[in-house]
């Protein structure tokens, strides 16, 4: 890779990852499927043939994914396993860690990330099989509905967490259920101290980004049930300062 690429630079597959390289047409929305490449490299193995299939109704594909996909398809083509049929076959035999279940099926994964999108290319270094398909996912997308269902399923947020203000940066307490925030006081007066108290504290808590900002969104725009996980008058700080 290019060093303008390098953020591309290929890795074998998780074993978490393995239904990644597949169609899964239920999950397009939640996974945030831009869509999936179909390469082939002809009878002679040193073709190349591509047919693109849009997922979510194409409106993940934007000009800006349309130009990263080439750039990362061209890099492939010029020094990678999409070059052609030999050099796919000496990629996978040198990175047979990438092997996709039992490997009966003489395909590999290989996942690379930028900013926005993961590219799941599967390897099939067989003559006569379309040779390869690259699954692509927006993870902006992924994130939005992530955050959707945890706004939508309110009894799996935590009872609270910490977070700081839009506006000037204070430290803040969540709490389940309630409307509002409360002033914490290990409050720094510094912004940038201020969000790695709550970062730290939120961490002890085991509250993830996505759990922060559902919490935060819901103490603005109310909860389902105002039921709260504790009914004490006041905020009991128990985490404590680094």
């Amino acid at each position: 890779m290019s060093a303008e690429n390098q953020r591309l630079c290929l890795r074998p597959a998780s074993t978490e990852e393995a239904e990644l390289f597949y169609s899964q047409d239920e999950k397009d929305h939640e996974l945030g499927t831009v869509g999936h490449l179909r390469i082939d490299f002809g009878h002679g193995g040193r073709e190349f043939w591509s047919t693109w299939w849009p997922h979510n109704k194409d409106t993940l594909n934007t000009p800006e994914f349309k130009s990263e996909l080439q750039s990362f398809v061209n890099e492939l083509r010029k020094a990678g396993p999409l070059r052609n049929l030999s050099a796919m076959s000496e990629y996978c035999c040198g990175h047979g860690d990438g092997k996709l279940g039992d490997g009966s099926r003489g395909s590999y994964g290989f996942v690379a990330e930028s900013e926005h999108y993961r590219y799941c290319l599967r390897c099939t270094p067989i003559q006569g099989d379309y040779n390869a398909y690259l699954y692509i996912y927006d993870k902006r997308q992924q994130e939005i509905s992530q955050l959707q269902k945890l706004l939508d399923a309110e009894q799996d947020l935590p009872e609270m967490c910490f977070s700081t203000l839009s506006s000037d940066g204070s430290l803040i307490c969540v709490k389940h259920g309630e409307t509002g925030y409360y002033k914490s006081d290990w409050d720094t007066g510094d912004l940038v101290k201020n969000r790695e108290l709550a970062d730290y504290n939120n961490e002890k808590l085991g509250v993830s980004k996505l759990q922060e900002e559902a919490m935060v969104i819901k103490s603005m725009t109310g909860w389902t049930s105002q039921e709260s996980a504790a009914q004490e008058s006041g905020m009991e700080q128990t985490m404590g300062g680094m």
